[in-house]
């Protein structure tokens, strides 16, 4: 039995370890493909062939080689919150739902408070900073942010990707991922 093939599938993949620390040991055919946080953090691994090597991922950077390739995604909190000048909220001391930051993110928690009178926004406090991969976008819960555009800060090592070859090769075959391995 070989330990991987050259063809970009989940039964294809590295059957050996190829990440731990999860409180279990896991193989390249349980992380084929995973981006989702919820499961082994956003550790995946991918086919990749000699195209998309050559081609800047989806995630904005290059694989070393083509070949069966390890991404680890980064994962940071919101630090704060901004509203560009002169913004103003039509709603009073409202709440920000978040959306985007990569699949199975932890939801942020922040509201905005205004003055009374011209209904400027004041400040934005951060309750609770969530854990995202990527930067999210904000919006006021009941849709009235009025001229608000909301500026996100992250911490940690969001919007960090690291890739790693596994198996160096100039064979792969099949294109299963174009998410973060696009041919053109």
């Amino acid at each position: 039995m070989s330990l991987w093939k050259s063809e970009d599938a989940a039964s294809n993949a590295p059957v050996y370890t190829v990440a731990s620390g999860y409180g279990i040991s896991v193989n390249g055919v349980t992380l084929y493909e995973n981006d989702d946080l919820s499961s082994y953090g956003g550790t995946g691994v991918y086919g990749v062939d000699t195209t998309e090597a050559g081609i800047t991922t989806g995630d904005g950077k290059k694989v070393a080689h083509a070949g069966w390739n390890m991404a680890r995604r980064g994962t940071g909190p919101v630090v704060s919150i901004s509203a560009n000048t002169g913004a103003y909220s039509n709603n009073k001391n409202v709440y920000l739902t978040f959306s985007g930051g990569g699949t199975g993110n932890v939801a942020a928690n922040a509201q905005v408070f205004v003055n009374a009178e011209s209904n400027a926004i004041l400040y934005i406090t951060v309750h609770e900073p969530g854990s995202y991969t990527t930067t999210p976008t904000a919006a006021a819960i009941t849709g009235g942010d009025g001229a608000a555009t909301f500026t996100i800060t992250m911490g940690g090592r969001a919007n960090r990707v690291s890739y790693e070859t596994l198996v160096a090769m100039g064979s792969m075959t099949g294109d299963s991922d174009d998410t973060y391995f696009p041919n053109s």
